[in-house]
Parts: structure tokens; C-alpha cells; sequence
């Protein structure tokens, strides 16, 4: 066993799930699942582990996942379900279509999806052609079977897309489809607007942010099968950065074993102690993984500046720039927290600056921020300032975790 096995920020975390038992997830999802005629909505900030706790329960045997970045109207969803099932593009027309699965329990562990597969793979050697039947074909193939469709990230599909996806999800699922749809929390908006069209015949399950206690669960029962004998103070340092994410947990984790010596698990107990000065080393190994340098970079850089050059403001660490360096200074600095008032960041500044920028500028900065980093193909944001509230959030906890650990600003 290795690290790179027992910690996995982009796989599933086969010897480090947390269950989350206190707030009975599973057990609400599995019941959900049962109930007939009725999809599931599952919200909650990104990359808390959504599609982790669907793999979980459904199995990846019975699980059909479209992400919702590939949905570009109701016949793309039908045509990748039938993509993902591996269903030929030309199917029978001389034989009555015969495909069934074999369903034990609610969630079989033979994986639906596969037999379903390979019965279409037969069929499609012995039978004359026609061309795939879309809504109706997945209908025929999916109806009161044990698979799940699962619409991962329903939030990246168009917002005009959606109004039209929904209706023919909620048609699917009076045929007896099963769905889940996830969605990360600051888009429930969409998710409310969506679930509009399925009034009656949709559960919501709402996960919320994860403690630095259960993150700290992952920590424990990773290095546990790395043979490691932890320090105690190893989760609080390891947890503090995670910005309330399972899957950074992981990575800061995976790291942290390289660093320390556990990329193989130890053959005897070996103690593990970090020190504070091996911290920093971890966390910009841990950085280099995020992909949010681009996004990064245009909160840094701000607009174009039209004729006058910014201000530049000291700073008491000997470093300099202008309020968008003081921003992302800013967000460095301190304790690491995803959300923040304009009063907030505007302290923050005034005790790292020798001078601070001006109020104006730096409500100017935190609109341009969100605006900059906006997906213009989804609208989507990575951060987000919310006009009347005042509110500046950090949408994704890896972008968080960059600002803090690359060399983006000086630490």
C-alpha cells in the first residue's frame, strides 16, 4: 500500500470515506432513492464530497454520471446516458428489444450498468440497424432498474439549458428513471429554480460544510494505514488549510506523506511529527495540484488600467503593489476563511499596509475580482461579491488554498 492509494483527491477515497454518521446521509439517500417517481436534489459547497457520497451509496456499478458541463440541451443528457451505458449508436429493428438487468437489492453490487452493456453489446452483433431512440430508448433500458443517473454539477449546464433540461428529467423520472442532481451551494438558485418544474417529485438533501473534526477523521485514518504513529498536533495543522473540503484534505494529506517520508507504508510504526518549518514546503507542493494559477492571476492583475497607472501601497512586510495585491495579501493572511464582509477585508489591509488603499478602491477591486473570474460561457464564479450584503466569497476552497501557498503573493 502507498499514498497515492490511501489518499485520493480525485478518485474515490476507498480507505479514507468518512461516513459522516451524525448526519445520516446515507441512510437519507438510500431512502430517497426508493421512493418512486422521485429524483434527488443534492446541494452543498464545492468539492465537499457530493459525488463521493453518491459513489458510496449507489455504487459505481449502478451509477450512470453525466457531468453537467456536457449537457447542452434534453437530447445531449439522453445521448451521454446512452453513451455512458455504451448503447450502440444503431440498434434492432428485427428482433423485440430484450434488455433487462438482474436487481437484488435497492443498489446490487453487480453493477447494473455493465450487464446492461454488455446485453446491448450482444444485441447489437445479431440485429439490424436503426438509429439510437433517445428519451424513449434510455426509458426502455433504465425504467425500475437499479441504475442511477447522476447529473453531477447541474449548476454548469446553461442557465436557459436548464428551464428545458428539468421538465424532460422530471418526465424520465414519472417513467421510473432514477436521478440525482448535484449542485454546489451558492448555485442553489439555480437548483431552486430548476426543481420548480419538478414540484412533487424531488427530495433535497443538503450537506453541509464539513467540520475541521471530520476532516480531521481523514487525516487519522490515513496515516493509520500508512503505519504511522501521528503527533497530535498533525490534523489541527494539516485540517487548518482545508477550507472545509474532504477532497483539499486529501491532497494536503497525500503531500504531507511524500514529504514525511510515508510515500510506502512503513513495514513497522513510525512516528510522525511535522514540524512547523516542513508546513510551508507541504502546502506549496500541495498548491502546485489546484489549477487555479489563470484564476489567480486575473484577481491579481484587475482591468486594464486606461491612461494613469495604480497606486502602489507599502506594505510592513517590506513588499508592495496595488489593491489588488492588497486584496489578495489580504486573503493570504491571517486565518484562512472563505468568506469575508468588505469590513473584514478592509482590516485585514489596514494592519498589513503601512498606508491602505482608499475604501472606494477596494470595494472597486472585490466587483472587478468576481467579475474577472466569471466562466463567460456559465456565468459561473469562482469568486463572488454580493452587492447587498457586502460579502465577498471565495466559491472554491483550492482557489483559496492557491492564494495562500503558491508564490502568487509573498507570504
Amino acid at each position: 500500500m502507498n499514498a497515492y492509494e490511501v489518499f485520493t483527491p480525485n478518485d474515490f477515497p476507498t480507505y479514507t470515506y468518512i461516513s459522516r454518521d451524525s448526519k445520516n446521509y446515507e441512510k437519507s439517500l438510500v431512502h430517497y432513492l426508493k421512493v418512486p417517481g422521485s429524483a434527488v436534489a443534492i446541494s452543498g459547497p464545492s468539492k465537499s464530497g457530493k459525488t463521493s457520497l453518491v459513489r458510496r451509496v449507489v455504487g459505481d456499478g449502478n451509477l450512470v454520471l453525466i457531468p453537467g458541463s456536457s449537457v447542452s440541451s434534453p437530447d445531449a443528457l439522453w445521448d451521454r446516458v446512452l453513451d455512458k451505458i455504451r448503447a450502440p449508436h444503431e440498434t434492432a429493428t428485427q428482433q423485440i428489444h430484450s434488455a433487462s438487468v438482474s436487481a437484488g437489492s435497492a443498489f446490487p453490487s453487480g453493477g447494473s450498468v455493465a450487464k446492461l452493456s454488455a446485453t446491448l453489446a450482444r444485441q447489437e452483433s445479431r440485429q439490424a440497424k436503426q438509429s439510437r431512440r433517445g428519451y424513449a430508448q434510455v426509458v426502455d433500458l433504465l425504467a425500475k432498474q437499479p441504475a442511477v443517473v447522476l447529473v453531477d454539477d447541474f449548476h454548469f449546464i446553461d442557465r436557459d439549458i436548464q428551464i428545458d433540461v428539468a421538465p424532460a428529467i422530471k418526465a424520465a423520472v414519472h417513467d421510473g428513471v432514477k436521478f440525482i442532481i448535484t449542485v454546489a451551494s451558492h448555485r442553489s438558485d439555480d437548483l431552486e429554480r430548476a426543481t420548480d418544474q419538478l414540484t412533487g417529485r424531488v427530495a433535497n438533501l443538503d450537506i453541509e460544510p464539513w467540520s475541521r473534526t471530520e476532516l480531521e477523521e481523514i487525516v487519522f485514518s490515513g496515516f493509520e494505514q500508512l503505519n504511522a504513529a501521528h503527533d497530535i498536533l498533525v490534523p489541527y495543522q494539516l485540517s487548518s488549510e482545508a477550507g472545509g473540503s474532504p477532497q483539499l484534505m486529501q491532497l494536503i494529506c497525500l503531500h504531507a506523506a511524500i514529504d514525511q517520508g510515508f510515500e510506502q507504508q512503513s513495514p513497522q510504526p513510525k512516528p510522525l511529527h511535522i514540524d512547523e518549518a516542513s508546513i510551508p514546503n507541504i502546502m506549496k507542493e500541495a498548491s502546485n495540484f489546484t489549477q487555479m494559477k489563470t484564476t489567480a492571476d486575473k484577481m491579481l492583475q484587475g482591468p486594464k488600467s486606461r491612461g494613469t497607472s495604480r497606486d502602489i501601497y507599502e506594505l510592513k512586510d517590506g513588499t508592495s503593489g496595488d489593491v489588488y495585491y492588497c486584496v489578495a495579501k489580504a486573503i493570504a493572511s491571517f486565518e484562512a476563511q472563505l468568506s469575508f464582509t468588505y469590513e473584514q477585508i478592509k482590516d485585514r489591509i489596514e494592519r498589513l499596509a503601512s498606508t491602505a488603499p482608499p475604501g472606494g478602491s477596494i470595494h472597486s477591486c472585490l466587483a472587478q475580482m468576481s467579475h474577472r473570474t466569471a466562466n463567460p460561457d456559465t456565468g459561473e464564479r469562482k469568486v463572488d461579491w454580493d452587492e447587498e450584503k457586502r460579502t465577498f466569497n471565495i466559491v472554491d476552497p483550492y482557489l483559496l488554498f492557491y492564494i495562500r501557498w503558491s508564490s502568487l503573493v509573498s507570504k
